[in-house]
């Protein structure tokens, strides 16, 4: 007779060694936190340095992780954009799904579905590229 034990998965915390490299996502959802509008389908590429030095899309700066918290300080070049912390909802060693609460003004668009000050819940998943 055989007998297999499961082990339920663990919650992975994220470290700064597997975040380091090219992420590209695979979907963003905007959520108004007012109503029921949503609009889904923007792509981001997020990019993790050994420095802790970060770019996405057209943006930089430095990073920090904290556990299962992810903040972007944007350099001041940006100064209107402030920091971003995003909690980290889901990981693994290829995937990593990231959420914020961010007015549509702060989250650096102009999508003609919100107002600059409304505030959204923003949901970004993405995919560890392995191109060099």
């Amino acid at each position: 007779m055989f007998l297999t034990a499961c082990m339920q998965n663990e919650e992975i915390t994220p470290t700064a060694d597997v975040l380091v490299g090219s992420w590209i996502s695979e979907s963003v959802e905007i959520r108004s936190l007012s109503d029921e509008k949503s609009i889904s389908g923007y792509k981001n590429y997020l990019y993790f340095g050994e420095d802790h030095n970060f770019f996405r899309n057209y943006m930089g700066g430095e990073w920090e992780l904290n556990g299962r918290y992810l903040t972007l300080k944007i350099y001041p070049d940006y100064s209107e954009i402030a920091d971003w912390d995003y909690k980290i909802i889901d990981f693994s060693k290829s995937s990593l799904t990231l959420q914020i609460q961010l007015t549509e003004g702060k989250y650096c668009c102009n999508f003609q579905e919100f107002e600059s000050d409304e505030m959204l819940l923003i949901t970004e998943k993405y995919m560890l590229s392995h191109e060099e």
